[in-house]
């Protein structure tokens, strides 16, 4: 009877704080517009293409060079060749800037999961709380703390599943870029022409240069 009159005074709650506009926390985006996960997000971009044009340099390029092994121009082969190695070499390069700029952004997504969930296990430890505090009013007969704490109990739920939401939306954001990379990864063709890179320039400066 005490669950129901408690579950009853809960409902109320919820009714008034609907009617009066009172406002709780409210669940941010976890991070899909922020300027950080943007910037994550344009780095692996620009990474993914140019892995993919590098790719594709470098099928060309082995067409060419069986064709001019096939026509017997040597000269053309041994600079195919060198070719080769080139491109194969700025591949390497940059799936190397790839892996670690996926690393950031797929550490970055993790971080905000972590924060939902403590914020959630922080809602469910209030919410107990609250429904303990309304019971103690209803066994005292004190209605109008009972009022009270029955407002707090709607308040910690809606802050519970405005954090759960969050929750799943943090998640399907690291999915869904996951998801992309691979999709992009997959394609054939891409057109894109990178910007050349100066040779004494290092991993790092030019990484972190666009952060």
């Amino acid at each position: 009877m005490k669950t129901l009159k408690s579950a009853c005074l809960a409902f109320s709650a919820m009714a008034i704080i609907a009617m009066t506009g009172i406002s709780f926390k409210v669940a941010a985006n976890p991070g899909s517009g922020t300027d950080k996960y943007q910037q994550n997000n344009a780095i692996v971009r620009d990474d993914i293409s140019a892995v993919q044009y590098y790719k594709t340099q470098i099928r060309e390029l082995e067409a060419k060079c069986k064709k001019d092994k096939a026509a017997n121009r040597d000269e053309a082969v041994i600079t195919d060749k060198r070719d080769l190695k080139k491109l194969r070499a700025d591949l390497k390069r940059e799936e190397a800037y790839l892996a670690a700029d996926k690393t950031i952004l797929v550490h970055d997504r993790k971080l905000a999961i972590k924060a939902c969930r403590n914020e959630i296990r922080k809602d469910r430890a209030n919410l107990v709380a609250s429904r303990r505090k309304l019971d103690k009013a209803l066994d005292k007969g004190n209605e109008q703390l009972a009022s009270a704490e029955a407002i707090n109990v709607a308040q910690y739920q809606q802050e519970l599943n405005n954090d759960r939401a969050r929750l799943d939306r943090a998640q399907d954001y690291l999915a869904d870029d996951l998801a992309y990379i691979d999709k992009q990864l997959n394609k054939k063709e891409v057109n894109y022409a990178p910007v050349p890179v100066p040779a004494a320039e290092t991993a790092y400066e030019r990484t972190r240069g666009k952060r």
